[in-house]
């Protein structure tokens, strides 16, 4: 069970960076793309 959770854990560090990356990114290009159309 433990070694499942530490596995599962490892996993998610690696991957959670990632996604977080790609919303920010996302996010940026949603915000800048809003304010391009508001000028």
């Amino acid at each position: 069970m433990i070694q499942a959770v530490k596995k599962y854990y490892k996993v998610l560090s690696g991957e959670l960076p990632k996604a977080v990356g790609g919303i920010a990114v996302l996010l940026a290009l949603i915000v800048l793309g809003f304010v391009i159309g508001m000028v």
